[in-house]
């Protein structure tokens, strides 16, 4: 811990001391909560010296402080006050301190053996009991030797040691992956498995002894002793189902007759995880073939937008040739082409279509013609010059006049006009060129909607 820790737990020990001292006036100044986080955080600093191994190299003044964190755990289950609760833990918190620096303080000399002793713990070898005591007798012996850790360890002392913690690590990973087996061939022997299944009974005893030696040499090395692991629970669990199988068949039933059940047995099973796992493979294949399947879909779909998009613009470049500047302006508006005729002058207040105008209406015509598009909407526009409602009346009827006569002229039936009067200027209506580009007629072209790839119609008109 650095200085500000251990400044900060003096200074909470002091003002547990204080709080405490003030009487009964101030018992409820602390909650349980605090009382439970406290004994939490001491709980982790406990957790944190047992992995430095401060158990070992400060025993007595690890055991202090250990005992002191479970006379606050208790105090807290007890529903002792609070502030009685926090003194002990932070008293536990200090004397932690006190064993972790007398602990860095003798890592030094024994570095080899507490790696040795690590890997032992870290195999698990203080949760079985048996385990535990081992490791604790170990643990002494070499306080003893080493003098409580004074004096370091000669090789042959060393080698002993490293030994003994060795063995023990080997003992915690058999345990861990024997365990099981171990349990099943006594249970066996309980019920007299040897006398029933003697063939069985064998097998799994030397595949068992077999494991626990190729453990005994490689511990760490699963890599080593995992097949035979894998072996000795198969023999296992082989023995247990043919005593199973000898128990349900009644007196009299052999080893060879309860081998024979259980492989079929085993067959069925096997046929049916295999029909479970194809199931779940066609699952899986079907699975990824619809996100195939939607993924393509969603790229066709993109595809035939951008093809549709270059089939528009290209359509919308033929459409602009057979017009001069003078006579049409093209454009497109989202999935619409706009053809805004400039010579198209009607008399003023009349909605006749001008005998100049005939031929350029006779062009959109057929260019429309061979677009083939979904509609056709014909807008008049009027400038301000006038009454709103006249100039709405005059466009309507000047729209209504072009779409007659293009429907009429190879447009096709599907022409529809609407007059916008003066509500949408394109440009100031204060000057006499401005009044002039209001008064105007836009076609809008609207395509099909050809996302099945079908090809857009908009070519050039005088072909």
């Amino acid at each position: 811990m650095t200085s500000k820790t251990t400044i900060k737990l003096v200074l909470n020990f002091l003002l547990t001391l204080v709080f405490v001292s003030c009487g009964s006036a101030q018992k409820s100044f602390f909650s349980r909560s605090d009382a439970k986080k406290e004994v939490r955080q001491t709980f982790k600093i406990m957790k944190k010296a047992r992995k430095e191994q401060v158990d070992l190299l400060a025993h007595e003044e690890y055991l202090k402080a250990r005992t002191l964190y479970l006379e606050a755990k208790n105090s807290w289950a007890d529903g002792d006050e609070p502030e009685d609760i926090i003194q002990t833990a932070n008293e536990a918190k200090a004397q932690f301190q006190v064993a972790q620096k007398m602990a860095d303080s003798k890592k030094d000399k024994a570095q080899r053996i507490l790696r040795a002793r690590k890997a032992a713990l870290k195999a698990g070898a203080m949760k079985p009991k048996q385990l535990r005591a081992s490791m604790e007798d170990i643990d002494e012996d070499l306080r003893e030797e080493t003098d409580l850790f004074t004096t370091p360890l000669e090789p042959e002392e060393f080698s002993e040691f490293q030994k003994k913690y060795l063995h023990v690590e080997a003992q915690a990973v058999q345990k861990t992956q024997l365990g099981k087996v171990r349990e099943a061939i006594s249970s066996a022997k309980e019920n007299d498995g040897a006398e029933r299944a003697p063939k069985s009974f064998r097998e799994a005893t030397l595949d068992l002894k077999e494991a626990e030696n190729i453990i005994l040499r490689s511990p760490r090395n699963r890599r080593v002793y995992g097949k035979r692991v894998k072996t000795s629970k198969a023999s296992a669990q082989l023995l247990t189902d043919v005593l199973k199988a000898i128990a349900q068949g009644g007196e009299g039933t052999s080893e060879s007759v309860a081998l024979k059940i259980v492989n079929q047995e085993k067959k069925l099973g096997s046929l049916n995880s295999n029909l479970g796992k194809l199931k779940g493979d066609l699952s899986t294949a079907q699975s990824s073939l619809d996100k195939v399947h939607t993924k393509l879909v969603a790229k066709k779909a993109e595809l035939n937008k951008a093809a549709v998009h270059m089939r528009f613009q290209e359509a919308m470049d033929n459409v602009r040739k057979n017009f001069s500047k003078d006579e049409a302006a093209v454009y497109q508006q989202g999935r619409r082409l706009i053809i805004r005729l400039k010579k198209v002058n009607f008399a003023p207040g009349r909605s006749d279509i001008p005998s100049e105008a005939i031929g350029l209406l006779s062009k959109v015509g057929k260019i429309i013609e061979a677009m083939d598009p979904a509609s056709v909407l014909v807008q008049g526009h009027t400038d301000s010059t006038g009454s709103s409602r006249a100039n709405q009346s005059l466009s309507a009827k000047r729209a209504r006049a072009v779409a007659t006569y293009l429907g009429a002229h190879g447009g096709g039936d599907n022409i529809v006009s609407k007059g916008y009067g003066e509500s949408r200027p394109i440009a100031p209506n204060k000057t006499r060129k401005g009044r002039s580009l209001n008064r105007r007629v836009d076609i809008v072209v609207r395509a099909h909607d050809h996302s099945s790839g079908q090809q857009i119609k908009l070519t050039d008109g005088s072909r």
